[in-house]
């Protein structure tokens, strides 16, 4: 039972691992634009307050606003931008599930995993037919013999009845 106990925790961890990962990808490109639009962020505000309006512009940025609107704008969307890199890292992304998922990737630790399975499944398969042939089985007989004589002990019930019957009788 303790070999079936792993393996269903083995596939439990397997599931958290996959769930885990599933939220890391589709959290990672919201935080990689952020990175990315931050730093060119970050270069555009240091830009101005350098004296430098001219350099480090961005394109999806309207030309048309002054300096302090354009400062006060991508002051707002860098905290937004900073939220979601906070955001990520709460996932707690870890290289260790990527390389615990490397490592099931190797033919030997397959074969082990298939091995263990196998010995799992036959040691479950062992464990229940010893005990349908120790335990069910005798309890069957049991059943039947105890059945066996019931019906003798009916039997022979009936025919002291129909005796003393008889015997009323006459």
């Amino acid at each position: 039972m303790w070999l079936a106990l792993g393996l269903l925790l083995f596939f439990a961890w397997l599931i958290h691992t996959d769930i885990q990962l599933d939220r890391e990808s589709k959290a990672f490109p919201a935080y990689a634009n952020a990175k990315n639009t931050l730093r060119n962020i970050e270069q555009r505000l240091e830009a101005i307050d350098n004296g430098m309006p001219e350099q480090n512009k961005l394109s999806w940025v309207s030309q048309d606003l002054s300096a302090g609107k354009e400062r006060s704008l991508l002051q707002k969307i860098a905290k937004r931008h900073r939220k979601t890199i906070a955001d990520f890292q709460a996932l707690n992304v870890s290289s260790d599930i990527s390389e615990t998922m490397d490592v099931f990737q190797r033919t030997d630790v397959r074969c082990l995993g298939v091995i263990y399975i196998f010995f799992t499944v036959s040691m479950l398969i062992f464990g229940f037919t010893g005990w349908k042939r120790k335990v069910h089985d005798v309890d069957m007989e049991l059943r039947a013999i105890d059945l066996t004589a019931r019906k003798k002990e009916l039997e022979k019930l009936e025919l002291e009845l129909a005796e003393k019957r008889g015997v009323s009788n006459e």
